[in-house]
């Protein structure tokens, strides 16, 4: 007979697993060899990782104190040491960056998803190096505060990704694009920016790791300036071999706040022929209904809502836009000749024109 608490207690699924089906199966005997060999390894385990960590030299006396608190505290980070033995330096360590990054009261250093994600980044010299080391990715951890994690439970804020998620977003990134003309500044950005300005630059992340077979290849992207901040330069975010890319990771109130003078630019470059060549990308977990803080149920009703603020805009400063506009983009709107004033007043009243083709919302 073995009691299943001491099943749960190695904190083993498949041993779980195996003795619940039993149970489930209403099968009359379990069993109780494989039970016993099972939790006997567990326990040798156990007892080998509890030595390991008084003899780790990347501890002090106290983070081994934690670190073993943590782990008696935590079933599936006990799991993960357990069933790990010989990685014990290497997630220890993962553990104590997490420590470092985010404080001794956090529950981030028990979610194993970021402990296994910061264990396997820290092998990857080539990325270490780009972020600039351990203290990098301690800032990176650090500075996306409202990140939630896997095991946080409602901790964090649901419109952004898990904390192991985004670090895989930062590493696609670093690992496809770090040669790119000024992509260290988004980098960064994600270590010292202020929390509006981590948000960006995580929507940025994704929007490289989610269509990485479209614009966001190597070959496609040819300057990076990801500052999320207004400037006398009112720089870009992405400069297309055949466009630009801007990022807004805004509410729907705050859209009306987009900055004029870097639109008009965007419209008055010589780069752009089309005006289906820029792209004002709009964070779709910033507005819709399902990721906590939007207001809108679809893509359809988001990308309705954002043109309607845009039109405020375009018609609030219509003459210094039309102004701005360079003659390709003129051109395909066919704003020439006596009538391209008014042509331009009424392309603005229909938020279906061509003019509002550059808003998408990902």
């Amino acid at each position: 007979e073995v009691h299943i608490s001491s099943v749960y207690y190695g904190g083993d699924q498949k041993l779980t697993q195996k003795v619940l089906d039993g149970i489930n199966n209403n099968k009359k005997f379990i069993d109780g060899d494989y039970v016993r060999k099972s939790l006997t390894e567990l326990s040798g385990n156990f007892a080998s990782f509890l030595s390991k960590i008084d003899n780790l030299p990347n501890l002090s006396v106290s983070e081994r104190n934690a670190l073993k608190v943590d782990v008696n505290s935590s079933v599936e980070l006990k799991n993960l040491f357990v069933k790990n033995i010989d990685k014990t330096d290497e997630l220890s360590d993962a553990w104590k960056t997490v420590l470092n990054a985010r404080g001794a009261n956090s529950v981030l250093k028990k979610d194993i998803a970021l402990i296994n994600k910061v264990a396997d980044l820290k092998k990857n010299s080539s990325f270490m190096q780009n972020i600039g080391g351990n203290e990098g990715l301690q800032k990176i951890i650090k500075n996306n505060v409202q990140a939630p994690c896997k095991s946080c439970g409602n901790s964090g804020s649901k419109y952004l990704k898990n904390m192991d998620d985004y670090l895989d977003d930062v590493e696609h990134f670093v690992t496809n694009f770090n040669d790119v003309s000024d992509a260290q500044r988004l980098i960064t950005e994600l270590k010292n920016g202020a929390q509006y300005t981590v948000e960006g630059g995580a929507f940025a992340l994704r929007m490289f790791k989610e269509n990485a077979g479209g614009l966001f290849t190597k070959g496609q992207v040819s300057a990076i300036d990801l500052r999320f901040s207004e400037d006398v330069l009112n720089r870009f975010d992405v400069k297309f071999t055949n466009g630009f890319g801007e990022f807004k990771s805004y509410q729907l109130d705050n859209i009306g706040n987009i900055s004029v003078n870097q639109f008009k630019q965007y419209l008055g470059a010589v780069d752009l022929s089309k005006i289906e060549n820029l792209h004002y990308y709009f964070d779709k977990q910033k507005l819709l209904k399902e990721y906590g803080i939007g207001s809108f149920n679809n893509i359809n009703e988001a990308t309705n809502a954002v043109k309607e603020k845009f039109k405020t805009i375009f018609t609030n400063k219509s003459d210094e836009i039309f102004s701005s506009l360079n003659q390709n983009i003129k051109n395909e709107l066919g704003l020439t000749g006596l009538n391209a004033r008014s042509t331009f007043n009424d392309l603005i009243s229909n938020t279906n024109s061509k003019l509002y083709n550059f808003i998408e919302i990902k």
